[in-house]
This record gives structure tokens, sequence and C-alpha cells, in this order.
């Protein structure tokens, strides 16, 4: 299972779309993958780019122009 989580949220992450509301869903979406990674691999890099990837749309957003 925890190879299927990975793969999942690899695929996920390498989209690089911005997350999208669903994502936010804590059984199956990135956000519960994430819960995941970090109970059963805490130190794992992957924990941390899904963290990273659900607190993205939290930050100011820059225009292409950069502003």
């Amino acid at each position: 299972m925890d190879a299927a989580v990975r793969t999942d949220a690899r695929t996920r992450l390498d989209a690089g779309e911005v997350a999208h509301v669903a994502e936010f869903d804590v059984i199956r979406r990135l956000t519960g993958v994430g819960g995941y990674l970090l109970r059963r691999a805490p130190h794992d890099p992957l924990a941390a780019d899904v963290l990273s990837y659900v607190v993205r749309p939290t930050e100011p957003y820059l225009g292409d122009d950069g502003v």
C-alpha cells in the first residue's frame, strides 16, 4: 500500500497543477495522502512535497507578470 500511495502522490504532484478544492478531501485526496505519509514516514521528502503543494494556494498569487 505504501508504494501505491507514494506513486499516486508523485503523479499528482508532477502534474504541476494548482491544488483544487477536491485535493483537500482528507480521505481520498492529497491532504489525506500527506497525513498518511507523515504517519508512515515523517522524514520522507515526498511528505514535505505534498504538504508544500496543499498549502501553496494560501500564498499570495503573483500573476504571470510577477505582480
